[in-house]
Formats: C-alpha cells, structure tokens, sequence
C-alpha cells in the first residue's frame, strides 16, 4: 500500500520538474494563526488551519487548438504546537490534480481535488478561518480519485467517484464515495446548486498525507443538499442545507453566512455566520451551533489580516465554548 501512495506522489511532485521551462505559475504561501479559548486557553489551529508555509504550482498546456491540459499542485508543511517537536510536523496535500479538456464543456480530472457538494467546490476556503460544512459533513473538503465535469450555457456540473479517505492516499478496502453537483454558472451574481453524496468514509481527525492520518471506523454517508450564493451590491449572500443519513440515523445540518465589503473601504471584509449540525436527529445531544464574527483586513494584494470570534450555543460531546483567533495570511506570487 505504501508503495501505490508513494508512486501516486511521485507522479504529481514530479510534474512541476517536467514543465519546469515551460511558463508557469507559482505562489508560495504562508499562514501564521493563534487563539484562545475560554475553555482550553491557548489554542494553535482551528479545524482546518494551522501554522504552516505552503506553495502552489498551477500550469495550463496548450496546443493549437488552445488549453487542453490544467495541472494544479498545492501542498502545506504544518507545524502542530499540541505535538511533541518529532511529530509536530506534517505534509497536506492540498490540490493534487490533472484535468483534461475532451471538448467544450466535457472536462475530465484525476487527483486529489474538492468534493462536488454544496458550496466548497465554488468558494475558496483555502486560507480562511470560516469554513463551510465540508468537515462535519462528509470529514474532508478534498479526496483522491477521478470527476467528469465542466460548464455549459446554463448550468455547471461534477460527478466524481473517489476513495472516501480524504488527505491520505492509502488504499483501504470497503471505502468509497460518489459525490456530484449541478448548480448555476459560477460568474453569475446568483448561484443555486444541488448536491449529493453516497459512499462509505473512514473517520480520521487527522488531516495529513505525511504521516498517514490514523482512520477510524467506516460511515455509510447519504445526503442531498441545496446551495446559494447571492453577489448584490457590498453583500455576499451564502447558505447551504444538507439532509441524510449517517448509517441509520438522520442528519441535517444548515450554514448562513453575510460577508459584507465597505463600499468606501474595499480591503475590509465583515463576516457574520451561522452554522447548525445535528448528526442524529434523534438525539439531542448530537447537535453543534455555533454563531461566528470577523473581520478580514487586505493589506495589499498578497497579505490579508484576519480576526474571527466564534461562540457555541450547542457543542455535540463538549462544553459549549468561546474563542477568537488571529490570522495572517500571505499567498504571494513566486
């Protein structure tokens, strides 16, 4: 099993040396992110951030027909502060994918690459402390395997077929997902989209590709869900709603969120969001709410400032807690 993800890695990191005299784009990345919780203190990583240097390769080939082939490589070095300094750091494999154009509007891809469902695949949550409900959704924003997509006159669409195992790259029996969207072309100023996923996925709080994320049991995951996003005037309008089933029990979980941009001071971005999930619908105590503010400051083009409070009414398994972090984020062209 090894040796599949170790050749699965090489192919892609060796991409880049392939077309390295060939143009190209690269940016190299940098989050620095602190907080504190009034139940745990000092905290050092949100859900889906942590200190970290990164970079991003992202190349479009072309023949005499124009663009045929995208590749896209992003990966992170994380540093863990709740580790002990020998297993503190980490590789994540972000984006880790080819696509191939077939014909207008018919787009092949195979990698690592964002699940088709609800809003993560239109929006950018790369180096954002909100996040939607990727996470608790499914576990993972992105998963290895292959998609068929692409975008006509009136709608865009993705069917994927991948390994359910998010981040590592190791092949384990009885795991897969099925995961697809249709929703509204992705310039317009209103979107709406509707999703589904089918599919059996490891549990791992992990999220690394180096080392190995340590997988927990198999859930059998069914939903649908219903996404919008709504660009009007200083406004950003985003919801998403998910309902099925985790094995037998009923889940359902809804995200609203404002971002509003200052009309007379464009690099500074207020945030209000809420997000419900409730793993099993008859149980009380499955239920998380929690109610977040921020504030994103871009100081220029390359480096953005950013502080989110976030302040649980319900926390599924935990004392309902408050906390607030500060971010600085640098995505810098190389």
């Amino acid at each position: 099993m090894k040796k599949i993800r170790n050749s699965v890695l090489i192919v892609f990191l060796g991409i880049p040396l392939i077309a390295a005299g060939q143009s190209s784009l690269t940016y190299l990345e940098l989050n620095l992110i602190g907080g504190y919780s009034r139940i745990y203190g000092w905290r050092s990583k949100t859900i889906a951030l942590k200190n970290s240097i990164g970079l991003e390769y992202y190349r479009k080939f072309s023949g005499d027909y124009g663009d045929y082939l995208t590749l896209d490589l992003q990966a992170r070095l994380t540093y863990d502060f709740d580790q002990k300094f020998k297993k503190a750091f980490a590789l994540e494999i972000h984006n880790a994918l080819l696509e191939y154009k077939i014909a207008y509007g018919y787009n092949i891809r195979a990698g690592h690459f964002d699940i088709p469902f609800c809003l993560e695949p239109n929006v950018d949550t790369h180096g954002t402390v909100l996040q939607t409900f990727a996470q608790k959704n499914i576990g993972f924003k992105q998963d290895w395997g292959i998609a068929f997509r692409g975008a006509l006159e009136y709608f865009d669409y993705a069917l994927a077929l991948t390994l359910g195992q998010g981040m590592g790259i190791t092949i384990k029996s009885g795991s897969y997902l099925v995961s697809g969207r249709v929703g509204s072309p992705s310039e317009r100023n209103f979107q709406v989209g509707l999703s589904f996923i089918y599919g059996k996925v490891f549990e791992s709080m992990d999220m690394s590709t180096f080392p190995a994320p340590d997988y927990g049991m198999i859930i059998s995951k069914k939903r649908v869900g219903v996404d919008a996003q709504y660009l009007v005037g200083p406004f950003l309008l985003k919801g998403e709603i998910a309902y099925g089933k985790n094995d037998q029990n009923k889940m359902f979980g809804a995200l609203l969120e404002s971002d509003y941009t200052l009309p007379f001071f464009q690099s500074l971005e207020l945030e209000l969001q809420s997000l419900y999930w409730q793993d099993d619908l008859s149980n009380r105590d499955s239920r998380d709410l929690t109610v977040s503010a921020g504030i994103s400051y871009k100081v220029n083009s390359s480096i953005t400032l950013r502080t989110t409070y976030f302040h649980d009414i319900y926390a599924m398994g935990r004392q309902p807690d408050k906390q607030i972090f500060v971010q600085l984020y640098v995505y810098k062209r190389g």
